[in-house]
């Protein structure tokens, strides 16, 4: 899985032409002579970072190809930093070129360990635009992102497991299904079996690297709770629900 620097990284120059937008801070090269999206919160998801900081990380280790999360120095404090690894497929306006990345074997693997992992999370926000397309040896390969309005991005209590229909990650899971002749069942169940082994002092490590000002303390102990609590059953849920489609 990747692994953030274990310090924080300063910022050595901002993107001019790409100072903020709906749910990011700015693009920055840091000091590692890398690009990063900077996220902190906003209004209706003041907890962007934590999320970003946990969920990427939960997706690392569920087996979803994952760009590294690191702590940036931005504007004299410390926020999420999300390494940019890739384009989007979203880059082109064809559908057909969309299609293109999207029907092969390793694209319906890593959607459908992805949209395991955003069912779990509650992220109904996957689309295109946050599955970055990566050049690799075997070839193209995507990588999923953004986790901006999913899981503790509000905070708590987190929703129960729910893939909303005609939402952005059901209409992605359905369009690659479609386009792949089935979904890959066997990438969902080693996903889940990933996930089955995230243990709660895994989780509750994790969570407790995050600086204070990215999550109160009283919802941490909650979110901890919750998951040592509900992540059997909610696997189950995930299960039962994917095995419906």
């Amino acid at each position: 899985m990747p692994i953030p620097p274990i310090f924080t990284l300063n910022t050595k120059e901002v993107v001019p032409d790409k100072q903020s937008g709906e749910d990011f801070d700015a693009i920055v090269i840091a000091e590692d002579s890398l690009p990063y999206v900077i996220k902190s919160g906003r209004e209706h998801h003041p907890y962007m970072a934590a999320s970003e900081w946990m969920c990427t990380w939960f997706a690392a280790m569920c087996g979803v190809p994952s760009p590294v999360v690191a702590k940036v120095n931005h504007n004299d404090n410390v926020w999420a930093g999300i390494r940019i690894e890739g384009g989007t497929s979203a880059d082109y306006a064809a559908t057909d070129n969309i299609m293109a990345d999207f029907k092969n074997p390793n694209a319906l693997s890593v959607v459908c360990s992805a949209v395991a992992v955003d069912a779990f999370i509650f992220n109904n926000d996957r689309h295109f635009n946050n599955l970055l397309r990566r050049a690799s040896i075997g070839g193209d390969s995507l990588i999923a992102i953004d986790y901006s309005r999913a899981f503790i991005a509000s905070g708590a209590p987190i929703p129960d497991v729910a893939l909303i229909r005609n939402t952005k990650t059901w209409q992605i899971l359905q369009f690659t299904i479609a386009w792949n002749g089935g979904k890959d069942q066997p990438a969902i169940e080693r996903t889940l079996e990933r996930m089955s082994r995230i243990d709660t002092d895994a989780f509750a490590g994790r969570m407790n690297q995050m600086p204070d000002h990215w999550y109160p303390d009283n919802l941490r102990d909650h979110t901890i709770e919750w998951f040592d609590v509900n992540k059997s059953d909610r696997i189950d849920a995930v299960r039962g629900l994917l095995n419906e489609i």
